[in-house]
């Protein structure tokens, strides 16, 4: 009865063992990696008003501020905002085809990096751009509501990101360790 007692008692540890720190250990190597959600915002040069956002969501970036090789695809949002006084006028992603594709965005230094051109086509009544910086950008606005921004694409705030295989890894260890302690009190 003892030798069944401690094989019991064996294959029970192993068991809690292999759920409370093996499982959640090998899903914090998960192979997946979160996409970061990184917005850079429009900074006007003296003189300008134009107000302005592209976001972007890639696995590919790691570091906000510096990052290459993120395809225009990976572009989530894209608003921009023109404003001369008498008139307003807006685009969003939905407007606007990329010029000079395919091609990747790159960012150093919390600028965005990359030259490019964005137009409504087949109108091209907007047309968005970006320069390395520190050379400016120009954003501009055709007839008939002539205006033109200058300035250029500096990161905004990045939202804090938990990695959630890390956090299921956590909560499952710790429900299993609770399940153990309480059955273990009631005998079971």
């Amino acid at each position: 009865m003892e030798i069944g007692f401690a094989m019991r008692f064996n294959q029970e540890s192993i068991r809690r063992f292999a759920v409370a720190a093996v499982f959640p250990a090998l899903m914090c190597f998960a192979p997946s990696a979160p996409a970061l959600t990184v917005t850079y915002g429009w900074v006007n040069a003296a003189g300008s008003n134009g107000v302005g956002s592209i976001t972007f969501n890639s696995a590919g970036i790691t570091n906000p501020a510096s990052f290459s090789g993120v395809a225009f695809t990976n572009i989530s949002g894209l608003s921009y905002k023109w404003t001369n006084g008498s008139s307003t006028r807006s685009i969003t992603l939905s407007d606007v085809t990329f010029w000079q594709v395919p091609f990747n965005f790159s960012a150093s230094g919390g600028f965005l990096t990359t030259q490019f051109n964005a137009a409504d086509f087949p109108t091209n009544s907007f047309s968005l751009q970006g320069a390395p910086n520190p050379a400016l950008s120009l954003n501009s606005l055709a007839a008939p509501f002539t205006d033109s921004d200058s300035g250029f694409w500096q990161l905004q705030a990045v939202p804090p990101t938990v990695p959630l295989p890390g956090a299921l890894a956590l909560l499952a260890s710790g429900v299993a360790l609770f399940a153990g302690v309480a059955r273990r009190r009631h005998g079971g």
